[in-house]
């Protein structure tokens, strides 16, 4: 708009002087006609001069006031483009910092994770060595002691032995004692038991001999009332003849004791006599915790995998698939274990965190994609 009244005013301008120059010439030509009318054309014509003059002064005027409006209004919209720059460079660089520190965090996590991992596992380690301290406990306390910890797996917990923990101030280390008195009832104990079932032993070989009826022939239908007797179930060849609770004291008691081979063999027959028994849930669960501490890990795999899938709901299924991941990581190649680990996750519902962290530690150790 403002271009356009320039442009209107410079034509305007230009047709006052074309139009001025005109009459001009008119004048100079009436003045040859006449002098007398040249004073007044001479007036005449200055008046234009200064009219025209004044036009081209106002002109200017106009066209600086436009100038300095449109200068002031580009320097306007530079500082404003200016700032908008500014605040985005600032906005990036909080962007910039706020990753930055992100990225902090996220280190010093993983570095937490990484503590609390090596933490877990020293825990562990401490846990099995400890655990191998209380068996060698075990067996040199004595059979009475390993049947009052069965009872504790059976009911509540009951009046703890007569044993002590203390640590030597000389040498540093932990010292286990028991009272000599007891030591010596159990030993006695122990005496008793063994020469009773010797002696008992002795009686069921020792058989008076009937000749009579050794010499007496057997009739046909005797023999096929026989051959119609149902079998009679083959006597325990590693657990007592007892009841299956008595049963599954004496393997857990030889667990306890550090006799691991035997009490294995007894919790494998345990299962094979009584696999309806409410203690059998017990048996297979201590059968693949002894294969494990003995090193047999395919076998305790195998034994775990079993209880995983007779007993989904038993509160210690989240140990036995972590111990079924252990193994595997002891005896199965990097592609087997991989595939393994991805399907463990079915056993748990809410897998614990300790499950889950353990797990993906065995994962990238056998170098799993994911």
């Amino acid at each position: 708009m403002k271009k356009l009244f320039i442009s209107g005013a410079c034509f305007g301008l230009a047709l006052s002087f074309f139009t001025g120059t005109a009459a001009f010439s008119q004048s100079v030509q009436t003045s040859q006609s006449g002098s007398g009318d040249l004073s007044a054309l001479v007036a005449r014509q200055q008046l234009r001069m200064d009219t025209l003059e004044n036009g081209l002064k106002d002109i200017r005027g106009t066209i600086e006031v436009e100038l300095r409006d449109i200068r002031t209004q580009l320097e306007q919209l530079a500082a404003t483009a200016l700032a908008g720059q500014s605040e985005a460079s600032v906005d990036v660089k909080q962007f910039q910092a706020e990753l930055t520190r992100l990225n902090d965090s996220i280190d010093i996590l993983n570095q937490r994770i990484t503590r609390t991992l090596e933490l877990t596992s020293d825990v562990e380690f401490r846990v099995l060595r400890l655990e191998k301290r209380m068996q060698t406990l075990m067996s040199l306390s004595g059979d009475q002691l390993t049947d009052q910890l069965a009872q504790q797996d059976v009911t509540a917990a009951a009046t703890a032995p007569a044993v002590s923990i203390g640590r030597d101030n000389a040498t540093g280390e932990t010292v286990w004692t028991i009272e000599q008195d007891q030591l010596d009832q159990h030993l006695d104990g122990d005496n008793k038991t063994q020469s009773a079932s010797e002696a008992a032993s002795d009686d069921q070989q020792v058989q008076p001999e009937n000749p009579a009826s050794a010499e007496q022939p057997v009739s046909e239908e005797v023999q096929a009332e026989q051959s119609e007797q149902p079998e009679l179930p083959k006597a325990p060849e590693y657990l007592p003849d007892a009841s299956p609770e008595e049963q599954y004291r004496f393997a857990l008691a030889r667990a306890l004791q550090n006799d691991l081979e035997t009490a294995e063999n007894a919790f494998v027959e345990f299962g094979e006599l009584n696999p309806e028994h409410e203690r059998a849930v017990d048996a297979l669960f201590w059968q693949g915790r002894v294969q494990f501490i003995q090193g047999q890990f395919e076998k305790a795999a195998t034994t775990f995998s079993k209880f995983n899938a007779l007993y989904s709901t038993d509160p210690r299924i989240s140990d036995t698939t972590l111990w079924i991941a252990e193994s595997v990581a002891k005896f199965a190649n990097a592609e087997q274990a991989c595939t393994i680990y991805e399907n463990l996750g079915q056993f748990l519902d809410q897998p614990p965190e300790s499950f889950v962290a353990r797990l993906a530690e065995l994962s990238a150790s056998a170098g799993c994609s994911s």
